[in-house]
């Protein structure tokens, strides 16, 4: 059940993405098709943001609940290796587009970039093959560590 719950809120999110990507692209003085993104992931992510429409109101309420959705899957007793490795590469991916999304002053950054490391850490310490997880990793190491 919280599955499904997930992978509409997953779907919805894109879908407003894809959408609003789309309607504001085409305005006159728009930004640049990267920083447009960040502007409207910055919407979708941040929890304390409520839009001014149902649709962004709704979709903000869900989005915070999202984060607690995967926690719930990988607190469930029952959850198997395959769905707890999946949430977790889930989580990872969530968080980071957050992180790049922020801009170098938010004070929330600072935080998010802890919380980040400590999932990749967590991940790289047991050996569990995520590709995401691993680059993170890799790309925060300092490169004479590396070549040891």
């Amino acid at each position: 059940m919280i599955e499904e719950i997930i992978s509409l809120t997953e779907q919805n999110e894109e879908v407003f993405i894809k959408t609003e990507f789309d309607r504001r692209r085409t305005r006159l003085g728009a930004s640049q098709p990267d920083q447009l993104k960040k502007e409207i992931g910055l919407e979708v992510w941040r929890t304390s943001k409520v839009g001014s429409t149902y649709h962004r109101c709704h979709l903000a309420n869900s989005r915070v609940q999202l984060p607690l959705l995967y926690q719930e899957v990988l607190n469930h007793p029952n959850t198997s290796d395959e769905l707890r490795r999946s949430t977790e590469a889930n989580i990872i991916h969530y968080k980071q587009q957050f992180f790049y999304a922020l801009p170098l002053s938010d004070p929330q950054k600072a935080m998010l970039n802890s919380e980040l490391n400590e999932l990749v850490n967590g991940i790289v310490a047991i050996g569990i093959p995520d590709e995401l997880a691993w680059s993170i990793f890799l790309e925060g190491m300092d490169t004479d560590t590396i070549c040891d």
